[in-house]
């Protein structure tokens, strides 16, 4: 992740699959990206961004399915 913005990339090819810009969906201002994790299958990804929400992001359509508040920290269990 880079900034305001989390790129996915193809293991084997190592070309960029997607970018994922994380707006605010009131003020379409950006959000500061501070931690991003991947599901054990890589269909999720979970964004934790500035001020204090955690998306969570299906990878294959970009779009985020959900929206929590108030973590800290970011994990997937198997």
């Amino acid at each position: 992740y880079r900034g305001h913005s989390v790129q996915l990339y193809d293991a084997a090819t190592r070309q960029q699959r997607q970018a994922i810009r994380i707006l605010d969906k009131q003020t379409r201002s950006d959000h500061y990206v501070n931690e991003v994790q991947l599901s054990g299958d890589g269909r999720r990804m979970a964004a934790r961004v500035t001020p204090g929400e955690t998306r969570i992001w299906d990878v294959a359509t970009g779009r985020a399915s959900s929206v929590l508040r108030g973590l800290t920290a970011l994990a997937f269990s198997a």
